[in-house]
């Protein structure tokens, strides 16, 4: 099996952890995610499990190209909010098991913070290493782009 690719990027934003977590909590804001190039926006987000401590909540997820994924929160810490995505349809699905997300905060103080937000990309095979380490700086680049929607969103 080959080693997963990682790509990550780090954003200063005007809103705090929490304003973060609560959309991501907030299916109908998922929608914010607009995607880059050949990478889908999120068309709609809805829970599938909703879990009282949020760790193991499941949302599905279907893209503006008409595919679907599922993202299970797997940490929900002051610190740290990770996601596993899988359940990949078209292409995606014959590429990569399943994609880890990690946003890393560091408060900055005055309703501030800084996110590391990093994606480790796991392909099935040999072929799908070589499309995801394609697809690895354009997920970036759609992630980036999810940062600005994000900064561009009033404050709570």
């Amino acid at each position: 099996m080959a080693s997963p690719i990682h790509v990550e990027l780090t954003r200063d934003l005007n809103h705090t952890r929490d304003e973060i977590a609560d959309g991501i909590l907030t299916p109908a804001a998922w929608s914010s995610f607009k995607g880059a190039g050949p990478i889908p926006g999120i068309k709609s987000a809805s829970f599938s499990t909703r879990t009282p401590e949020v760790v193991g909540t499941v949302i599905d997820v279907e893209n503006q190209d008409g595919s679907r994924h599922r993202e299970t929160i797997v940490t929900w810490t002051p610190g740290e909010i990770g996601l596993r995505m899988d359940g990949f349809s078209g292409p995606l699905a014959a590429l990569a098991s399943h994609f880890d997300e990690r946003m890393r905060f560091t408060p900055l103080g005055e309703g501030r913070v800084r996110v590391v937000r990093s994606f480790d990309l796991h392909p099935r095979s040999m072929f799908g290493a070589v499309a995801l380490k394609m697809i690895g700086p354009l997920l970036l680049r759609a992630a980036a782009a999810h940062f600005d929607e994000i900064e561009a969103a009033p404050r709570a």
